[in-house]
């Protein structure tokens, strides 16, 4: 009897073992079990090498398909790697050049309890504190790891019998690597590469996918990137700060000068791993600053494509933002964030309520639509001259609802090429809708470059200048400008719907209503400064080029020149129907 019924209870016990979540068996099955560092011999007094210890935990861990590595609290640790010259010829380090390699296993957790974990200076071309590869899931958290970025040996290496001048280019502090987890609350700085570098990966016809969340990390002092990723289902970043990556010179936080690595980024998005990942991205709360080339960049090797792609609430400051190479199948989206002058690449892209602090030269956009925005330019420095511009390579039907400009203007009002939106170079096609520009400048190419630009709703004031070069008129429709200052090519035309300009400043040399070709219906024209002196002696202008229909004119000053007026069903303000020499029909002279 008492044999039955321990026979039941196996029965059973096998029975729940098969019906309890993949979870619960992780747990049955050992991935909790407890490994200590301290009983395998580490001693983190930040003078022994623990690597010797490192390793056979992590193998233990392996052997037992995961588990739970318990570190003590705030504990230093040294590790000197076995010099791997294999470059980029092998994805994986050799195994003396890994403090902690896991491999094959359920789960991982990691917490670090504080504790910091440095590398000696070597001359190996890579290696990494921790890897996991083919992990269902890690996790690593609560520490320090500090590469030797100081102190390193950069030199060539030998490699099958041959030296290779190499750039040392794949030291890491975190490598997934086929993996699924979360690193949290890490400060990783100094490293030779990458601070942390994932990637989905196809191995003899096997895809071994990666998925990561980042949060409340601190990656600083890398030579390539904050971050890579080569290849993902799906990669996460909150509240991380990235900063100093690639180049630097002597400071007192580093005290030799670095040369990085190409690309020096923040973080680098290269899709490289072939196994047709396509996930979602999301950067929230982060900031990114004092990255020598680049804060985000897409353009570094084969094109990378997600399912949503959002940035929210997060700073860039420094360095280009470019993610004009990334496409994404659902929304791509950069909401609530700051922009200090970081030249922004967005393409195919929705900007909602960002505010870019543009700084000088060159600040590009794309194929990008821009809502609720703030622009401020910084007209000049002491190592610039050429102001604060926008341009695109290829700005397809850009627009801008709803966004506020300030001093995107060129610093010499007499060159085209530096005029504040300039499709000058490059060709530019932008609606700007509902906008408000403050000193800005726009100028459009007499080139062979297929540039537009169109103002709906928009108010133009302060020292506002618009060159049309090109063979395109420029469209304004209910829209206000306020002395705005103009520069038209024989054939440049503005036609103008609903609008209402504004000419009161005297020292504006070349008014744009008596500068330039108009086409105007339904307008206001209040023109208390004529033709001035300038615009008649350098460029010849003696009369308007108006063709108005329905609209009101009020002309102050005594010095302008109605006879290029056309003017049909309108009313013509402060001039005597005998005096005026235009042309006119059913006109109402007041």
């Amino acid at each position: 009897m008492m044999a039955s019924k321990q026979l039941f209870i196996i029965i059973i016990a096998a029975l729940v073992g098969l019906l309890l979540p993949s979870n619960v068996n992780a747990c049955i099955n050992g991935t909790d079990k407890k490994f200590y560092v301290e009983k395998y011999g580490a001693v983190g007094d930040g003078k022994t090498n623990d690597i010797a210890a490192f390793q056979t935990l992590a193998r233990d861990v392996n052997a037992n398909g995961g588990g739970v590595i318990v570190f003590p609290q705030d504990k230093v640790y040294c590790i000197s790697i076995k010099d791997d010259f294999s470059c980029g010829h092998k994805s994986r380090p050799d195994d003396g050049a890994m403090a902690f390699n896991f491999e094959n296993c359920k789960k991982v957790m990691v917490d670090m309890n504080g504790c910091t974990i440095k590398l000696m200076p070597n001359h190996s071309t890579k290696y990494s504190f921790f890897r996991f590869f083919d992990c269902s899931s890690f996790s690593l958290s609560n520490g320090t790891l500090i590469g030797d970025v100081v102190g390193h040996d950069y030199s060539p290496v030998m490699y099958k019998g041959k030296e290779e001048k190499t750039s040392h280019q794949w030291g890491y502090g975190v490598f997934v690597y086929g993996s699924k987890g979360e690193i949290k609350n890490m400060d990783i700085s100094r490293m030779t590469g990458d601070g942390i570098y994932f990637t989905s990966v196809r191995l003899n016809d096997k895809v071994y996918h990666a998925k990561a969340e980042i949060s409340g990390c601190e990656i600083s002092y890398c030579r390539r990137n904050g971050i890579g990723c080569a290849s993902s289902l799906g990669f996460k970043l909150y509240n991380t700060r990235i900063h100093h990556v690639g180049d630097w010179a002597k400071s007192t936080e580093m005290p030799v000068p670095i040369v990085g690595c190409k690309p020096k980024a923040g973080i680098d998005f290269e899709y490289e791993g072939k196994a047709g990942d396509v996930g979602d991205v999301e950067i929230s709360g982060c900031s990114f600053c004092n990255c020598t080339d680049y804060c985000i960049v897409t353009s570094n090797s084969s094109r990378p494509e997600t399912k949503n792609f959002m940035i929210v609430d997060s700073d860039f400051s420094g360095s280009t933002v470019h993610t004009n190479n990334l496409t994404s199948r659902g929304k791509k989206e950069i909401i609530d964030c700051r922009f200090y002058d970081a030249p922004a690449f967005f393409g195919d892209a929705k900007v909602y309520r960002c505010l870019f602090e543009m700084g000088v030269v060159m600040n590009w956009v794309s194929r990008t639509s821009f809502y609720d925005c703030e622009f401020n330019g910084i007209l000049e420095k002491l190592d610039s001259k050429h102001g604060c511009f926008i341009a695109g390579t290829n700005m397809d039907k850009t627009l801008f609802q709803r966004c506020k400009f300030k001093n995107i203007k060129g610093y010499n009002d007499l060159t085209p090429a530096f005029q504040g939106f300039s499709g000058y170079v490059h060709p530019v096609n932008i609606e700007f809708d509902s906008c408000e520009f403050d000193n800005c400048s726009f100028v459009v190419s007499q080139k062979n470059y297929d540039s537009h630009l169109s103002f709906e709703g928009c108010t133009l004031r302060n020292g506002c200048l618009i060159h049309n070069m090109g063979t395109e008129a420029m469209l304004f429709s209910n829209s206000e400008l306020y002395d705005v200052d103009s520069y038209v090519t024989q054939n440049g035309r503005f036609i103008m719907d609903r609008c209402k300009i504004v000419q009161e400043d005297e020292t504006v040399v070349r008014p744009l209503v008596s500068f330039g070709n108009h086409s105007m219906n339904q307008c206001v024209v209040i023109d208390k400064v004529g033709i001035t002196s300038f615009a008649q002696r350098q460029y010849g202008v003696k009369e308007y080029r108006i063709e108005a229909r329905d609209s009101e004119f009020q002309i102050d000053n005594p010095r302008n020149i109605t006879k290029g007026l056309s003017l049909k069903r309108g009313k013509l303000l402060g001039v005597k129907a005998q005096e005026f020499q235009g042309k006119q029909q059913n006109t109402d002279f007041q």
